[in-house]
């Protein structure tokens, strides 16, 4: 299976280190049936390894669905 390219989206592949650029600041991650979201002020920000990577919160959010933690 190979992930479309997405215009605001960075797909995490196998294998791959789960860092997410500066073009990509956004980790998201999946969980259960949902999709998480977090930013750099997130305090856990640093922790998190990301499955997808966003270009903006808008994109995030909007288009994908994916919900903010704080």
């Amino acid at each position: 299976i190979e992930a479309l390219e997405v215009p605001g989206v960075y797909w995490i592949k196998i294998g791959q280190e789960p860092v997410c650029g500066e073009s990509y600041p956004i980790k998201g991650t999946f969980s259960d049936n949902f999709g998480n979201f977090y930013t750099k002020e997130n305090p856990r920000y640093s922790r998190i390894k990301a499955d997808i990577c966003f270009a903006n919160e808008e994109f995030a959010r909007e288009t994908a669905g994916f919900v903010k933690k704080y």
